[in-house]
C-alpha cells in the first residue's frame, strides 16, 4: 500500500478518538454514558487496531513517535474500560458482548485483541539472545537427544519381578546394566507319521498333473493372443510398413496436440469473458506482493530512523550555532531585569540567585503561576487599602460584620441541630470509571491537529524526517543548555 493509505488510517483513527472523547465527556454531565460501556470498549478496540496497523507500516520517523503515543494511550484507556466492565459484571472476567455485536453488525472476530507487533520487534535482540541461551542449555545437557542418536534420555521402565533374573545369564545376574531379554526357544516342528508309499506317489502325481495343466493353459492363452493379433491385421489389410506406421503415429500425435490447443483456447476465452477464474500466477500473487512490500517498508523504516538519529545530532549543533547567541542575550536580559526588580531599595543589595534545587534560573525565566492563597491575600490587601476612613463607612462595616457573625452563629447552631437529627452520614459518592489516560488521549489528538492535520507533504514523497519539526523539538533542549551556561557564568 501507499504511504497515504496509512496516513488516512491514522487520521480516521484520530477523528474517531476525538468523537469518542466528546461522547464520554460531554459539556452536560447528565449526558455522560452510563450503560453503553460495551459499545465504547468495541470502539476503542477498533481505534486500537487502526493505530497499530498505521504504526507498524508508517515509515516517517516523527509520525511513528506521535502514533505510538496515541496507540499506548488508547491501549491504556481500553484496559480501563475493560476493567470497569468486569466490575459492573460483578467481578466476572467473561463479559457477554453477543447482543452488542449483533446491534453493531460486527463479526465475532471484531473482539479479538491483536498483540502489537512492535512488542516483538523492539525486543528482537533480547529474544534472539534468549533463544541462543536455551539452545546452549539444550546442547550442554543433551535434552534434545542429539548425542544419543535421537533416542530418548529417559530410563526404561522397570521389568516385573522375576523376569530379569530368569532371562539374564548367570554371569550378568549381579551386573550394573540390565540384560536384554532373550527370545523364547523355538520348538522343533513335528513332521507327523510317515506317509505310505502309495499315498506319497498319488500326491506327487496330482501335483505334476496340476503343473502340466497350468502350462497348457498359459500356452493356449498365448496362442489366442497371437491369433487375435493376426485377425486384426487381416481385417485391416496388408501389414503396415515403417513409413505408413510413422505417418499414422504423426497423425495421432498432431490430433492430440490440436485438441489440447482447442481446449486451451476455449478455456482462455471463458476466462476472458469472466466465466472461469484465471489460474494463479506465482509472479503476480497479491499475498506474495504484500509480504514483499511489508518487508521493504520495514527496511525503509530502519533506514529513515537511522537518518533521523544522525540528523538530530547535526541539527542540534546548527540550532545552537544559529540561535544560541540570541537565547543567551534574552536570558541575561531577563535575569538582569529580575535582579533590578527585586533589588532592596533601602540597602541596594541584590537578592541571592535561586538554588538549583529550587529551580535555579527557571524560576526567573518561567515563574510558576500564583497560588490561590496568594491571590486571596492580594485581594484582601487591596480591599483593606481601598476601604474608606469615614465613620459612616466604618459603622456600616462594623454593623455588617456583626450581622455576618450573628448569621454565621445561627447557621452553625442550625447546622448542629440538623446534624443531631440526621446523624453523621455524609453524602454518598458514586464510584466512576478511572480516567488516567484521558489527558494522554487529548494530548495525542491536540498534537495531531497542531502538527500534522494541515501540514503539506507533497514534496516529501519518500517520507523522510522533517528538519523543521526536529528544530522545533530541539529548541527547548538548546535553550535549557544555554540557560545552564548563563547560570554558571552568573554564579562565578
Amino acid at each position: 500500500m501507499a504511504n497515504v493509505t496509512y496516513d488516512i488510517m491514522w487520521r480516521e483513527a484520530i477523528m474517531e478518538l476525538l468523537d469518542q472523547l466528546e461522547a464520554e465527556s460531554p459539556e452536560d454531565a447528565s449526558l455522560a454514558p452510563k450503560a453503553q460501556w460495551a459499545v465504547i470498549y468495541i470502539h476503542y478496540l477498533q481505534i486500537f487496531r487502526r493505530l497499530e496497523v498505521a504504526y507498524d507500516q508508517v515509515v516517517h520517523p516523527q509520525k511513528r513517535q506521535d502514533i505510538r503515543r496515541a496507540l499506548e494511550a488508547c491501549m491504556g484507556r481500553m484496559l480501563e474500560v475493560r476493567h470497569w466492565m468486569v466490575k459492573l459484571n460483578r467481578g466476572l472476567d467473561f463479559v457477554s458482548l453477543d447482543d452488542v455485536l449483533v446491534d453493531m453488525k460486527l463479526a465475532p472476530d471484531a473482539l479479538e485483541v491483536p498483540v502489537p507487533r512492535y512488542f516483538v520487534e523492539d525486543r528482537a535482540k533480547e529474544l534472539e539472545d534468549r533463544d541462543k541461551f536455551l539452545s546452549a542449555l539444550l546442547d550442554k545437557y543433551d535434552l534434545d537427544g542429539s548425542k544419543n542418536g535421537g533416542g530418548s534420555t529417559l530410563a526404561p521402565a522397570p521389568a516385573p519381578a522375576g523376569t530379569e533374573s530368569a532371562a539374564a545369564p548367570p554371569s550378568e545376574a549381579g551386573g550394573g546394566a540390565a540384560p536384554r531379554p532373550q527370545p523364547p526357544p523355538r520348538r522343533p516342528l513335528d513332521p507327523g507319521p510317515a506317509l505310505p508309499l502309495a499315498e506319497a506317489a498319488a500326491a506327487i502325481a496330482r501335483a505334476e498333473r496340476g503343473r502340466q495343466a497350468r502350462a497348457r493353459a498359459e500356452a493356449a492363452a498365448a496362442r489366442r493372443r497371437r491369433q487375435s493379433l493376426e485377425d486384426r491385421r487381416g481385417r485391416t489389410g496388408v501389414a503396415l510398413g515403417r513409413d505408413e506406421a510413422a505417418t499414422r503415429i504423426q497423425s495421432a500425435a498432431r490430433g492430440f496436440m490440436c485438441r489440447v490447443r482447442v481446449r486451451r483456447a476455449a478455456q482462455q476465452e471463458l476466462q476472458f469473458v469472466g466465466m472461469l477464474p484465471h489460474p494463479p500466477d506465482p509472479a503476480s500473487d497479491p499475498q506474495a506482493k504484500e509480504a514483499s512490500t511489508l518487508v521493504a517498508r520495514k527496511r525503509l523504516q530502519l533506514e529513515h530512523l537511522a537518518a533521523f538519529d544522525d540528523a538530530v545530532v547535526a541539527l542540534k549543533g546548527k540550532v545552537r550555532e544559529a540561535e544560541g547567541q540570541d537565547m543567551r542575550e534574552a536570558i541575561q536580559d531577563k535575569i538582569n531585569a529580575w535582579f533590578i526588580q527585586n533589588c532592596n531599595p533601602e540597602t541596594g543589595a541584590y537578592p541571592d540567585f535561586p538554588d538549583a534545587d529550587a529551580g535555579g534560573s527557571k524560576l526567573i525565566l518561567d515563574p510558576p503561576p500564583p497560588t490561590v492563597e496568594s491571590l486571596i491575600a492580594e485581594s484582601a490587601a487591596a480591599a483593606a487599602a481601598g476601604a474608606g476612613a469615614g465613620k459612616k463607612g466604618g459603622a456600616a462595616a462594623a454593623a455588617g460584620k456583626r450581622g455576618g457573625a450573628d448569621a454565621k452563629k445561627g447557621g452553625d447552631k442550625k447546622g448542629a441541630g440538623g446534624g443531631k437529627d440526621g446523624g453523621d452520614a455524609g453524602p454518598v459518592v458514586e464510584e466512576t470509571i478511572g480516567s488516567a489516560f484521558i489527558p494522554l488521549l487529548e494530548a495525542a489528538v491536540a498534537e495531531y491537529v497542531a502538527k500534522w492535520q494541515d501540514r503539506d507533504e507533497g514534496s516529501n514523497l519518500s517520507q523522510a524526517h522533517d528538519p523543521e519539526l526536529v528544530k522545533e523539538e530541539l529548541r527547548p533542549l538548546v535553550f535549557d543548555e544555554v540557560r545552564q551556561q548563563v547560570r554558571e557564568s552568573q554564579t562565578r
